[in-house]
């Protein structure tokens, strides 16, 4: 009998993601969990190391598990001739028969965004439905249903206005949503959420624009981080008080990027630095797309502008403008022109 397949794909990241952490849980909950758990979704891995950390036997245990992202979408991009590493798989085939031939103890997590249909059917094809876990995170069509149910799942209830008033917050934004919901929660108890409850607790805020800054610049998305800065200049925030989050954002991603290149548990590496475990597979993701030489010059660039401040008359604004621009880009970033995404302001309109 072969392993087990996991299928997670979609651009919902935070709904993928709470499906990952849900898996990488159950594992750890399991006798030397943490020992047999390998989460290899940073974007220099190959579909070599990965097909090899499945062959692996587990340590004193039963099973293990990988998490592998983007490996169906590599295996299509050598099959249509696009770049790919010199050690990943020729093409396609060789790829589903190596999962055809999981071993039984691997259970294997794919993480996917941009995998072609082609290359999902062709999966669904080679592998029986009875070991093939498949979960879509699309966007949402009906995000108020979506809203009730992580209501009740919350232990907690919402009257129809406060959803349509959350709806007006960010009707696409899973993580902002599941961000205020919880918050409702806590503040509401036993008692059902309403309007007034939503006007009080959800207000725009400026950590909502420093993240949108931070997940900006962490995606290259540079015009989506002078507009997350600008709302943070609108909002009453000063430029000197910006520059130790955007410090303390970089010594995140240079803990994260270290552990990864380590092979260490990035929870851990988390834990020792004082980073929140819970927000370790976001910035495990976007470490990833850095080099490490990248957040040295990130660093430099901020110590730089810090003593620049310190030491001439130059304008705060303009310069964490200018730490904005020069910013290293990371790998995987998209073209100007398709950065949009981040662009759109939080908060009610």
């Amino acid at each position: 009998m072969a392993g087990f397949i996991y299928l997670l794909h979609g651009s919902d990241h935070f709904s993928r993601d709470e499906q990952v952490r849900a898996l990488k849980e159950k594992m750890r909950a399991l006798p030397a969990g943490e020992h047999n758990l390998s989460d290899l979704r940073g974007s220099e891995t190959t579909q070599a190391e990965v097909l090899e950390a499945c062959c692996s036997a587990p340590f004193l245990a039963d099973r293990r598990m990988i998490i592998a992202e983007g490996l169906l979408a590599r295996s299509q991009g050598a099959s249509t001739g696009r770049r790919r590493k010199k050690t990943d798989t020729p093409d396609g085939t060789a790829l589903f028969d190596a999962l055809q031939g999981l071993p039984e103890t691997t259970a294997l997590v794919l993480v996917e965004e941009q995998a072609d249909s082609t290359i999902l059917n062709e999966l669904r094809k080679r592998i029986p439905s009875e070991r093939l876990v498949e979960r879509s995170f699309g966007q949402r069509d009906d995000m108020g249903s979506w809203i009730r149910q992580r209501v009740r799942a919350g232990g907690g209830s919402i009257q129809p206005e406060a959803v349509r008033q959350l709806l007006q917050i960010a009707s696409d934004d899973t993580a902002l949503m599941a961000n205020e919901i919880d918050k409702l929660l806590a503040y509401c108890g036993d008692q059902p959420i309403s309007a007034s409850d939503v006007d009080e607790l959800v207000t725009i805020n400026s950590e909502l624009s420093t993240f949108a800054l931070l997940d900006a610049l962490a995606a290259g998305d540079r015009g989506a981080a002078l507009v997350a800065y600008r709302q943070l200049l609108q909002q009453g925030e000063r430029p000197e008080s910006i520059m130790p989050q955007l410090a303390a954002f970089v010594r995140r991603l240079s803990v994260i990027r270290a552990a990864l290149d380590e092979n260490s548990s990035l929870v851990d590496a988390a834990s020792a630095a004082q980073i929140n475990p819970r927000t370790v597979d976001r910035l495990g993701r976007q470490a990833s797309r850095f080099s490490p030489d990248q957040l040295r010059k990130a660093y430099g660039l901020l110590l730089d502008t810090d003593l620049q401040l310190k030491t001439s008359g130059r304008s705060p604004v303009a310069a964490v403008e200018l730490v904005i621009a020069e910013f290293p880009e990371p790998q995987g970033a998209a073209p100007a022109g398709n950065r949009m995404s981040a662009s759109r302001p939080y908060g009610r309109r």
